[in-house]
């Protein structure tokens, strides 16, 4: 879909507000919500129930909360295939935090 209105705007402004503007969109475009994640990997609740051990609808109560522990996010995580991985940003600067197991 092309957006021209919006694309005429962007070639209007300066080439710092952008740069600025791309880098947030491309920023944006790798966050994603719990339950998009899970549906893009064609995942159901059921079976992502099955592969934690937690409810159903236990499944549904954490794709809609907005704070969960990181051991029930990465067992979630782990389940569809994946690793948590938290980094935290200081301006320039990245760290990777590491859980004792």
């Amino acid at each position: 879909m092309e957006l021209t209105p919006f694309n005429d705007l962007m070639k209007k402004m300066p080439a710092k507000v952008r740069e600025s503007a791309e880098a947030r969109y491309q920023e944006l475009r790798q966050e994603v919500l719990l339950k998009e994640l899970r549906q893009s990997l064609e995942v159901s609740q059921a079976q992502l129930a099955r592969k934690t051990g937690f409810k159903t609808p236990n499944i549904s109560r954490l794709e809609r909360q907005h704070d969960m522990q990181i051991t029930t996010l990465r067992k979630i995580i782990t389940a569809l295939g994946g690793k948590l991985e938290i980094i935290a940003r200081f301006g320039d600067a990245a760290v990777r935090i590491v859980m004792p197991k």
